[in-house]
Formats: C-alpha cells, sequence, structure tokens
C-alpha cells in the first residue's frame, strides 16, 4: 500500500472518530426512546426501594450501603437494565440538608450575561450571588449568576452592601476581603445581612441514582429521593420527572 493512501485511510479513521464522539452516543436513540429506558429502569428499582424503606423502618436509620440490605431485605442488588450504566449509585446523606441563599445584586441594565444562567431565583434581569450551606450550616459552594459581560468591580462594602447600593460592582471583591468556603451562615449573614431569598435544595436522607454517559463530555442523570420531591434546577442541569424519579440534562 502507498505512503499516500495510508495517509487517506488514517486520516478516515479520525474522521470516523470524531465523527462517533460528537453525535455517535448522544444520537443513538431519539429523546423520547431514552425517556422510555429510564422509565423501565425505576421500574427495576422498585424492589430496592422498597427494600431501602423497610431498612429504614426498622433500624430508625438508612443503610450506609446497598450490601447491609442483603439477605434481609432484599435477596439481590438488581441492575438497572441499562447498557454501559448497569448499576444503581447510593448515598446515605444523613440528616444533612442543603438549602441555597441568593442575595440580588442588581439590575444588568440590559447587558448580555457573561455565563448561561444556571440559577432560577430572583428577577432575571438581575445578577446574583448564590451561596449553598450544607451540613453544619457551613457554606460549601459560592456562585455568581448572570452576571454581565463588562462589569467595573468596586471596593465591598458592608454597610453600602446592605443599603442595596452598587452590589453588583462590589460582589467580585467578596472573594478577595473574606474566606467563604466553609464559613458559617450565621458569620456570612452578620456580613451581608439576612439573603433575598432561600430555597431548599436537598432535605432527604438518602438518594438513589443512576449516572449515564452519552459521550465523553456529557451524561445523564436518573435521581430517586424518598420525598419524590424535587427542584427545577439540580447539580448544574435542568430537571424532569420521569415517574417517581428525576431526570437531569
Amino acid at each position: 500500500m502507498s505512503s499516500i493512501n495510508k495517509i487517506i485511510l488514517l486520516l478516515l479513521g479520525f474522521a470516523g472518530v470524531a465523527y462517533w464522539l460528537i453525535f455517535g452516543s448522544s444520537n443513538e436513540y431519539s429523546p423520547n426512546s431514552r425517556k422510555g429506558d429510564f422509565f423501565q429502569a425505576s421500574l427495576q428499582a422498585e424492589p430496592l426501594i422498597e427494600a431501602i424503606k423497610k431498612y429504614s423502618a426498622a433500624k430508625k436509620n438508612a443503610p450506609n450501603q446497598l450490601a447491609d440490605l442483603l439477605p434481609l431485605y432484599i435477596k439481590e442488588i438488581p441492575d438497572t437494565g441499562l447498557e454501559g450504566c448497569d448499576r444503581f449509585k447510593y448515598v446515605n446523606y444523613g440528616t444533612s440538608r442543603v438549602v441555597i441563599l441568593w442575595y440580588d445584586l442588581g439590575s444588568r441594565h440590559g447587558q448580555p450575561v457573561a455565563k448561561e444562567s444556571r440559577f432560577p431565583d430572583g428577577d432575571p434581569s438581575h445578577a446574583i450571588l448564590t451561596f449553598t450551606v450544607g451540613e453544619g450550616d457551613y457554606v460549601i459552594d459560592a456562585k455568581f449568576d448572570r452576571m454581565p459581560k463588562e462589569n467595573q468591580t468596586t471596593e465591598f462594602d458592608s454597610e453600602q452592601w446592605r443599603a442595596g447600593n452598587d452590589r453588583i460592582q462590589m460582589a467580585p471583591d467578596l472573594p478577595d476581603k473574606y474566606a467563604i468556603s466553609r464559613m458559617p451562615r450565621s458569620v456570612l449573614e452578620q456580613v451581608l445581612g439576612p439573603p433575598n431569598g432561600v430555597r431548599i435544595l436537598r432535605d432527604v436522607p438518602w438518594e438513589l441514582r443512576i449516572n449515564c454517559p452519552r459521550n465523553l463530555t456529557e451524561r445523564d442523570i436518573l435521581i430517586y429521593w424518598p420525598s419524590e420531591s424535587y427542584p427545577q434546577q439540580l447539580y448544574g442541569g435542568n430537571t424532569e420527572t420521569i415517574g417517581s424519579w428525576l431526570y437531569v440534562h
């Protein structure tokens, strides 16, 4: 085989791999077919969910791991029936509760956002600053949302912040002024005042989950909470219900 033919075959091979990565796994099924597969997976989980609930009622605590259910509460752990993501993942959260606090930073005055919005809170034309508060009432994450592409930064001033003045300009200076990570919620509110809004992100003792990769960079998440009450957005994605489960995409 000539060197030119070898090069052509090599290029065709690269093109085929690139096509599969971009289109192959994400388009293998139509959205409705994929949702149908997820619904079938949720039915596969029903005996497992029932076993977790029976264990929790008997022990007054959720199991630490699925193996704790064997063999008294379930004979074997079922699989999901899904290719490439055939195992259920289980997390025991204990009594930890996760909430989102958010502060209104003011209007963008029509400026486009720097990044796509990930939070539904507040006026869509305003920027916000969000804090995720978890176990022990400590801040575990902080994010700006709907910030304008162009923004002048000014020095943070607690008094001006509390008055609602120039928050959108002062907010970027906060991480330089304070160690936000692991800050107690009480201290945060001493600095910033009461938040403009609070919502519960998660208030359940355990979670059952299916992580399904679509390709190398994308995945679908299917979640079951015993409360069967879910937020509109979770883990950075929009959500919809499939039976009693939540589909994050």
